[in-house]
């Protein structure tokens, strides 16, 4: 899928080189979860790892984004699995990253 650029909030815009920490992050979550989303099967990975273009950088996304949406997938796949030994495998052998997202319960915002 292409990559489409968001309307990010006028927070970005006063703002241009946020501080990103887990709190802005988790506040805008919703946002950035749109557009990651239109990207899900894409082989295009510019924006989430190593880096994020111009325009991007000029509006203060940060760099390797994609790790902070893995991590917060993944922790609700651990968290709403009850078997806990069996999470952590599949999570590790990652299968079915579509089964994942589904019961990590991640975007349901």
């Amino acid at each position: 899928m292409k990559a489409v650029l968001i309307s990010l909030p006028n927070w970005f815009l006063a703002h241009p080189k946020p501080s990103w920490t887990t709190e802005l992050l988790e506040n805008y979550m919703k946002k950035i979860w749109e557009e990651f989303k239109q990207n899900f099967d894409s082989k295009n990975h510019k924006n989430w790892i190593a880096g994020v273009d111009k325009e991007k950088e000029n509006l203060g996304w940060p760099s390797d984004l994609s790790y902070f949406i893995g991590y917060k997938i993944a922790e609700g796949y651990y968290k709403n699995t009850e078997d806990k030994g069996k999470a952590i495998k599949d999570l590790l052998r990652n299968k079915d990253p579509y089964r994942i997202l589904e019961v990590s319960g991640y975007g349901k915002f």
